[in-house]
């Protein structure tokens, strides 16, 4: 092999050695600029995912408030269950409805409050039908004790009236009075210390027959006066005497 040969494979060598160079150059920069736009598109791409499950968040939150509105409102109504009124996955969405952008979605700021419906409010709402007040109609039986009415005449044309009303009385239990005490004593110890006063007075029976006791019946106006421990012999008990159902007035002894 001649030297002229010699140097023709040589460079024939060189320029192979920087074909391949530069192809290994061109392949590091074109492996580079893909590595970059794939991480741009990747970065693009989560971007969009990110947005979209925003959106996806605040509507489903809508919905839900949708959901439970017209689901509580028409249970009351209707009478229904809630998988029966609305079912979310029934809805359809196209490509051209308008969506709304998630910086400017947001949940609703007016809370939705079902209406309070029952069947008793329902059959009621729609009646238009009025009502008119219809007087209380007195019973006979219970005329007397619904309605009383009291006197207040005092005679006509300066004449009297030819009845009047008995004297309102109170009745007292005078016990602890010496054995054999008798009425017309008690009578008289009464006229004697109110002169002018009408007095009813009753011995009443006693089993233990250890003292004498009597149902006195004074004035109404005597009561403050009755009483008093001043205006009685000192150990004599007065008290309040109680009819007590079923007895005689006459021989009611409550206190024995």
């Amino acid at each position: 092999m001649t030297k002229q040969t010699r140097s023709q494979d040589k460079l024939s060598g060189n320029k192979i050695s920087d074909s391949s160079s530069l192809n290994d150059v061109n392949l590091t920069q074109i492996g580079a600029l893909m590595s970059s736009i794939v991480q741009e598109r990747t970065k693009f791409l989560e971007e969009q995912v990110k947005l979209l499950q925003e959106q996806v968040a605040v509507l489903t939150e809508s919905n839900k408030d949708l959901i439970r509105l017209l689901t509580r409102d028409n249970v009351y109504s209707n009478e229904t269950h809630p998988e029966d009124v609305l079912n979310a996955s029934g809805v359809s969405v196209s490509m051209n409805d308008t969506v709304i952008d998630a910086k400017d979605a947001s949940k609703p700021y007016k809370k939705f409050t079902p209406k309070n419906k029952n069947k008793l409010t329902k059959s009621n709402e729609g009646n238009k039908t009025t009502t008119q007040h219809v007087p209380e109609i007195t019973k006979k039986h219970n005329f007397a004790k619904s309605k009383s009415v009291i006197g207040k005449c005092n005679g006509e044309l300066s004449s009297e009236p030819e009845f009047k009303a008995a004297a309102q009385r109170i009745w007292l239990h005078v016990s602890r009075v010496e054995s054999g005490t008798r009425k017309e004593k008690i009578m008289a110890y009464l006229q004697r210390k109110c002169p002018g006063k009408d007095f009813v007075i009753e011995e009443l029976s006693s089993d233990t027959g250890r003292s004498s006791t009597f149902k006195l019946g004074p004035d109404y106006e005597l009561k403050d006066i009755l009483y008093s421990g001043e205006f009685w012999p000192q150990g004599v008990m007065i008290r309040r005497f109680n009819f007590f159902r079923g007895h005689s007035k006459s021989t009611n002894n409550p206190f024995e």
